[in-house]
């Protein structure tokens, strides 16, 4: 009940809900990068990319040992997240 709670805060929060969250990691252009500085319990990674409703999220996600993929939380970026992204895009054409 507190991890259901937990989510539909954090989904209120940050406007973003896990189901749409779910689809930036069918994003064959999303990028992924260890997120160091929120790693101490637990190693978590950081996907940007578009999600189903074409919104570009950043979505902070941890690998369980068992497989599974726990999200933990997904907004939309920053306007210098955006830049950054749309810059690296440029240069991989």
């Amino acid at each position: 009940m507190n991890g259901i709670k937990k989510s539909l805060r954090k989904s209120q929060k940050h406007g973003v809900g896990f189901t749409e969250a779910e689809t930036v990691f069918g994003d064959l252009s999303a990028k992924m990068f260890y997120d160091d500085e929120h790693s101490d319990n637990e190693i978590r990674e950081i996907i940007i990319g578009y999600s189903g409703e074409n919104r570009l999220l950043a979505v902070c996600f941890t690998e369980r040992e068992n497989g599974i993929t726990r999200i933990i939380t997904a907004r939309n970026v920053t306007n210098f997240e955006r830049k950054d992204y749309e810059e690296n895009e440029r240069r991989q054409l």
